[in-house]
């Protein structure tokens, strides 16, 4: 059993989500057998599930598995239910339900803070998910001093060229475009660009990205300028969109 949850991790990891979706639904099975529906080992193998799922793209499939498994966790004693919460508003988000997804996320991040402190991994992960959903909302004077601080935190404990820190930069630079801030989101896109291929090299497809949504900045700069921004700005996004087509998860990191 272990070696069937170690070889779904592997495919897990390299993006074989279809083939880890397979060796999940088969852990769920025998661990169903051998331990129990309500034992925190199938809870850890529908989980497992559930984001494999998701990582398809397949919330509407993942958010039941999720909720599932956070009532199996409330039934446990002494388990953790917080990270089935953030499990479950990563689904409500991927269905565009963002007030749920938000509610949640402001539970978990307190939770978070709360046990491990604001400067710890997970918290920091809570912060930025709490920050994407308020951003994906519109209300980007609320998403940006969150992501400042997210941006900041993780800087410090993961360092400047960590990935976590990276996406987090790109978030911001997000933010600013839609504030029509052209020239700092410019630059900001280029530090992450500049991270991205420091880190990982520069043909890593998200310094590729990083590179590309500066140059989009530096034209709708220089259109606002000419009083030419609005034209400029929509022939981006179609080609920013045209370029996301089929990227998966990843198309949320930049």
């Amino acid at each position: 059993m272990l070696a069937w949850s170690l070889r779904a991790a592997d495919y897990h990891s390299t993006d074989g989500h279809a083939e880890s979706e397979k060796l999940f639904r088969l852990a769920i099975k025998v661990r169903t057998e051998l331990f129990g529906k309500e034992h925190v080992e199938t809870a850890i193998a529908l989980s497992a599930l559930g984001s494999s799922l998701q990582l398809q793209g397949r919330s509407a499939e993942a958010g039941p598995l999720f909720r599932e498994v956070l009532e199996l966790r409330k039934n446990l004693e002494g388990a953790d239910v917080t990270e089935a919460m953030a499990n479950l508003a990563w689904s409500l988000q991927g269905l565009k339900r963002l007030p749920e997804a938000e509610q949640l996320q402001v539970e978990v991040l307190a939770c978070r803070e709360k046990a491990t402190g604001l400067e710890h991994p997970d918290t920091l992960t809570a912060l930025r998910a709490l920050a994407g959903c308020i951003l994906e909302q519109g209300r980007t004077g609320e998403a940006e001093p969150l992501l400042r601080k997210a941006l900041e935190l993780r800087s410090e404990v993961l360092g400047p060229l960590h990935p976590d820190t990276l996406v987090v930069m790109g978030l911001l630079a997000k933010c600013m475009v839609d504030q029509g801030m052209y020239d700092k989101a410019a630059g900001m896109y280029g530090s992450a660009a500049d991270g991205w291929a420091r880190a990982m090299g520069s043909t890593h497809k998200q310094a590729q990205r990083s590179k590309a949504a500066q140059v989009d900045c530096l034209a709708m700069l220089g259109a606002q300028e000419n009083g030419e921004g609005e034209t400029v700005q929509a022939a981006c996004v179609e080609e920013r969109g045209t370029q996301e087509e089929g990227k998966g998860e990843e198309g949320m990191m930049s």
